[in-house]
């Protein structure tokens, strides 16, 4: 098989044909991701699907480029999806041609106007954005795609880290649960309560999905390159995609009043170790911030973890800088393992 990707190699789909696009035998790895409905919804502007063949034509995998409303100067690049490729399962393969995606995001950026091409980016903040830059001996199954090298092949076509992200691999003692009791007490002696997110659903779920929506909106507005998207599409879409899981250390925050004002959003899974609890994300709205209380909600997730039977816990795709590293940094010392991701940018101005 031919390892060097030429522009031959390359079926470009644009909006204007989607409706073909659902017949095109590519089709299948974005319709098991659920894709139709996230094109449709999400992304109402242009953009074009990159067929990616090998020289006898079978189809390894597609990428899209895309506009964002938002972003009147970026054009952004994601939605990677790959067949089986070399033993290495659904993933990115190293033999992928990024001198083809820089060739055909620069001729669009050139053609809508963009100075800058951003990815990888899946249409929205929430989705599976970022490349795996570090950290290749375990692919945890949030964890977006990558392959030892990527960062390399990157900067050898011009392009520039963009934002970086980590998650920390923690070991989970008593005493790594202990660096968090003073918080949750102190939430209790506010008159707070922390109770587990299927709890409240099983009460009110309507109630919980518009205040999680509502904690995100007002939550992420930090987020790089953030983008918001309808209540009723995150009802419909993304929030039966959370509950999918094992949410058991996942958690809803009341303030005296009986207000949903945080949550812990998490899950237990097994990995190569065994039993592991992996903290997604942990929101708290802007008036409740900088009171212990996201730490609050850490405790009730790795005391649950631990509870649970697992001796491990992972923060996920914390962005660096974010105010979210400052809880882990009082773990520093237990760290067992750190994942590093990537977003990476190519400035388009006299190209």
């Amino acid at each position: 098989m031919n390892k060097n990707y030429n522009e031959e190699h390359f079926e470009i789909l644009s909006r204007d044909n989607l409706e073909n696009f659902w017949n095109h035998p590519s089709s299948e790895i974005y319709r098991q991701k659920g894709y139709p409905v996230l094109f449709e919804k999400f992304l109402k502007f242009p953009f074009h699907i990159f067929v990616q063949k090998s020289s006898d034509q079978k189809i390894l995998g597609c990428f899209s480029v895309f506009i964002l409303e938002e972003y009147p100067h970026e054009l952004f690049f994601g939605f990677f999806q790959f067949q089986k490729f070399e033993g290495q399962g659904n993933s990115l393969s190293p033999n992928f041609d990024f001198a083809q995606l820089k060739m055909q995001t620069i001729a669009l950026a050139k053609k809508y106007n963009k100075e800058k091409i951003i990815g990888p980016m899946d249409g929205n903040i929430w989705f599976t954005n970022r490349f795996k830059t570090q950290g290749f001996e375990y692919q945890y199954t949030f964890e977006p795609i990558g392959f030892p090298g990527l960062k390399l092949k990157l900067i050898e076509q011009g392009f520039l880290t963009d934002k970086k992200y980590v998650s920390h691999s923690i070991d989970l003692t008593p005493e790594t649960i202990g660096l968090f009791e003073k918080s949750y007490e102190y939430s209790r002696g506010a008159g707070f309560e922390i109770i587990p997110m299927q709890q409240c659903l099983e009460e009110s779920r309507e109630d919980v999905i518009k205040a999680c929506y509502e904690l995100n909106i007002q939550g992420f507005q930090e987020s790089h390159y953030y983008t918001p998207i309808l209540y009723e599409d995150y009802r419909d879409f993304y929030f039966p995609i959370l509950t999918r899981y094992d949410f058991r250390i996942s958690f809803m925050l009341k303030n005296p009043q009986g207000r949903f004002v945080g949550y812990a959003y998490g899950l237990f899974v097994q990995d190569h170790l065994g039993p592991v609890g992996i903290s997604k994300s942990i929101t708290v709205l802007p008036e409740y911030q900088n009171h212990g209380l996201a730490s609050a909600l850490t405790y009730k997730q790795i005391q649950k973890t631990f509870e649970l039977g697992a001796t491990r816990a992972i923060a996920a795709l914390i962005r660096e800088g974010a105010k979210s590293e400052k809880i882990y940094q009082k773990l520093s010392h237990k760290k067992i393992e750190t994942h590093e991701f990537e977003m990476f940018y190519y400035d388009c101005l006299g190209v």
